[in-house]
């Protein structure tokens, strides 16, 4: 690989930092569940908040029955060292609706479908307002002063106390749908879908006074899942297949600029099975120009066939990964994603599991992060063959290691039937206890690996490698330097 990470010149890069340093690849913290004394089946945490008053908050329910929402307070010494949690008083309430948001030293909650709560980080306050709708996710604007929340599927209600009033400030057409706020200067930006898809989504521009709109955006798509605020400019994410009414599901990035609607990044799920795919507007979250989210594709594994996790879009660079892996990769939900100053947290369930994750806790980084490249021909498009790789990176800690494989384009005559189907296949070397443990490289304090004269180097007008960093121990994975180079039958290439 010739340029820096940062032009994600290569097809995947999951479950590694590719963010921190600009050529040198390394695993990611792994997300696991934390050990706690709590049986996390029963409270299902679906959602984060760091408090104001320095305390972590999780919403999630009851220990005992798992039936009643309540906040669970994970104190404030560093969030990883917390091995338990304590429950709020006066809980009430049954939908894990959306997140939390803080406004005049209160964290505010949907309680119900139709009920908000507040907690005062001392004691929860149920029924504050009733006979509303629980359909969109509670949006504070900073610059206004005020909280707005939905009162029904179309119209949107706001107050600037702690006595919410049901009144209505703004009323969209019936078959509207409202799905999230999002601050726009010195504007609400209100994320709109039509109730059955039968026509575009919007972003509607509103002053959060005034019965009529400053602006409506045309998305020229359907599915609004979230949107978000990034450096004044607005992101929006669809799912082309929110309702499960079609196999084709794809994640799209839109950018909005002014009334302008740009298209940035698409994700195929690579679905086989019809089944709805969403975001959880609670599974977003932005940190330094970049937006994490999750994904929920619970039901069958071949609603999305590619791995599942925290995924990251860099708004700067224009870089979208999958930034943390899970270790059940598919048909899992991430239902919250939040950060502890730039420690990430996430809440998820695997099917049958309730987890969260923490940086600070995690037991190591993962063995399930990949690097794959692009193709590139060998010798101008015409046959050629790898000679040598040139692996670098920094000295092998102990008992960390990684396998590079290779796999072959064209090798095969242009006629006659194909000898086999192009696949991955692994170098392994002496370096890396080829008899034994199988890796290409699992020598404590190694700086390199050549791989060389292997029968496994075919003849080939294209070639693609693949670097598994499977071998991890504990904080330390190896970590590889670019540019990696190849020597061909023409010469040598960086890659």
């Amino acid at each position: 690989m010739l340029d820096p990470l940062s032009k994600q010149t290569y097809q995947t890069a999951k479950g590694l930092d590719i963010f921190s340093l600009p050529n040198i690849l390394r695993s990611h913290y792994a997300i696991d569940n934390d050990i706690t004394d709590k049986t996390l089946n029963n409270i299902k945490l679906n959602s984060y908040y760091k408090g104001s008053d320095g305390n972590n908050y999780f919403k999630g329910f009851d220990e005992a029955g798992g039936t009643v929402l309540t906040i669970w307070d994970a104190g404030s010494a560093g969030l990883g060292s917390i091995t338990s949690l304590t429950a709020e008083t006066t809980a009430a309430g049954n939908v894990a609706t959306h997140g939390m948001v803080e406004f005049l030293a209160n964290l505010w909650y949907w309680q119900t479908a139709s009920v908000l709560a507040r907690f005062d980080f001392s004691t929860i306050t149920s029924n504050v307002l009733t006979a509303i709708n629980s359909i969109a996710p509670i949006f504070v604007h900073r610059g206004l002063a005020k909280m707005f929340y939905t009162v029904s599927n179309y119209q949107i209600g706001g107050s600037l106390t702690t006595s919410p009033a049901a009144t209505v400030l703004l009323t969209f057409d019936n078959a509207d749908r409202v799905v999230q706020m999002a601050e726009y200067q010195r504007w609400v930006a209100v994320a709109v879908n039509n109730v059955n898809a039968s026509s575009s989504s919007k972003i509607a521009i509103w002053d959060g006074s005034s019965t009529t709109l400053d602006d409506l955006i045309d998305l020229g798509d359907i599915g609004i899942q979230t949107m978000v605020n990034v450096n004044g400019v607005l992101y929006v994410l669809t799912s082309t297949n929110p309702h499960g009414w079609g196999a084709k599901s794809l994640i799209r990035i839109y950018k909005v600029v002014g009334s302008r609607v740009k298209l940035v990044k698409e994700l195929d799920l690579q679905a086989t099975t019809t089944g709805g795919v969403s975001i959880n507007t609670a599974a977003v979250a932005v940190l330094a120009g970049k937006i994490y989210f999750g994904i929920n594709a619970s039901s069958a594994t071949t609603i999305m066939t590619i791995d599942n996790g925290v995924y990251a879009y860099d708004t700067e660079q224009d870089i979208l990964t999958l930034d943390r892996i899970t270790s059940d990769t598919t048909a899992i939900n991430i239902t919250s994603v939040g950060f502890n100053g730039g420690a990430m947290v996430v809440t998820w369930y695997d099917g049958t599991n309730y987890k969260m994750s923490h940086v600070n806790s995690s037991p190591g980084v993962s063995s399930l992060g990949v690097y794959q490249s692009n193709a590139f021909p060998l010798n101008n498009g015409k046959m050629g063959k790898v000679k040598r790789i040139l692996i670098l990176h920094k000295n092998m800690a102990a008992s960390c290691g990684f396998t590079a494989k290779i796999k072959h384009f064209g090798h095969y005559p242009t006629s006659g039937s194909v000898e086999s189907a192009d696949g991955f296949a692994n170098l392994l070397t002496p370096q890396g206890n080829a008899a034994t443990s199988g890796f290409s490289q699992s020598t404590d304090d190694a700086g390199y690996t050549i791989i060389e004269n292997l029968h496994q180097f075919k003849e080939a007008r294209f070639t693609q490698l693949e670097i598994a960093f499977d071998e991890v121990s504990g904080l330390n994975s190896a970590e590889i330097l670019f540019p990696i180079f190849m020597d061909t039958a023409d010469g040598s290439d960086r890659i």
